[in-house]
């Protein structure tokens, strides 16, 4: 059983994001039984995508969850903010929540290299864990 380990999730919205954003977070902090940080929100432009801008920001928090599990509460805050396939074919994001970590296992290689990420990395954790 995974015991307390770290879980990072990168949270961004492109419609109603200011709100979309607040709202995912109340519900993280309900669905996560662990203390919650997050990282300063900023706005970015789309990544492959056409759309209007992006708000993101970080979230960090133990978890005893398995993978599977935590992808459920997450596919159920993203429903829950309005994200659905047929607007994500309208470039519209309600909510996407991504794991970027999970009990030592880093997902989303890609987005671990984006300058934004970094960045909004560098305000939770020590360098080391995100060069890794």
């Amino acid at each position: 059983m995974i015991r307390n380990r770290l879980l990072i999730l990168a949270i961004g919205s492109n419609s109603h994001s200011w709100n979309n954003v607040r709202h995912a977070k109340r519900l993280i902090q309900q669905s996560f039984p662990s203390l919650v940080v997050y990282s300063t929100t900023i706005l970015t432009e789309p990544i492959g995508i056409g759309g209007k801008n992006f708000r993101n920001c970080l979230a960090t928090m133990t978890t005893d969850l398995s993978l599977e599990e935590v992808t459920q509460r997450i596919k159920r805050i993203e429903a829950e903010c309005g994200n659905t396939a047929e607007k994500r074919t309208r470039n519209i994001i309600e909510m996407d929540i991504d794991i970027l970590l999970h009990a030592g296992q880093r997902h989303h290689q890609a987005d671990w290299q984006r300058p934004y990420i970094r960045q909004l990395m560098r305000e939770l954790l020590p360098e080391d864990l995100i060069t890794e």
